[in-house]
């Protein structure tokens, strides 16, 4: 386990999330670990070192950003990162991408969450999910918002576009997944 690991697991301090920081090298460090350990999972599990390779090979690094005014304001249900972040690209699907992977921060670890970013600003992660108090560091793929309202649409529930196995069996391309920033 890497330093980077066992500070991840540490109990969260007021003071610790203040000094938390992930570098892009230490978040790619973290996935080439998860991607490392493919053969530890059991079958259910097996597409999140499927994940984190797909992560390491077309992801982007961002860091919070502040979200932008907005007439009404945005989408904040607690716990429902993936309709916050869909139903926020929706707002100016040609300014905003969704974005899938992974947040970190000192009081979490790493989870799985979504976010969108700006395409003038695509280093900035605009979460409307968790509190702005909280430092976080992110690492996700831009998703095409149209292959996202297909999914939406064909599950009938906001959810991850990167648990669809048919992204690691070459069965969906991966043009049709990724926004090309």
């Amino acid at each position: 386990m890497t330093l980077k690991e066992i500070k991840l697991l540490a109990a969260p301090t007021a003071r610790g999330d203040a000094n938390f920081s992930m570098s892009e090298a230490d978040i790619r460090e973290c996935l080439a670990a998860e991607v490392s350990r493919h053969g530890d999972f059991p079958p259910e599990f097996e597409y999140s070192a499927a994940r984190a390779g797909l992560l390491l090979k077309h992801g982007i690094y961002s860091k919070r950003g502040l979200l932008p005014s907005r007439r009404g304001g945005w989408f904040r249900a607690i716990k429902q990162c993936y309709r916050n972040a869909h139903e926020s690209v929706a707002t100016d699907p040609g300014r905003y991408v969704l974005v899938e992977g992974y947040v970190w921060s000192y009081s979490l670890g790493h989870i799985p969450h979504a976010w969108f970013i700006d395409r003038l600003d695509p280093g900035l992660a605009l979460d409307p999910t968790l509190g702005p108090s909280r430092k976080c560091f992110y690492f996700g793929l831009p998703i095409r918002f149209r292959h996202a309202v297909e999914r939406i649409l064909n599950s009938r529930y906001y959810g991850p576009v990167l648990a669809d196995a048919s992204i690691y069996d070459g069965t969906t391309p991966l043009e049709n997944v990724i926004e090309k920033l």
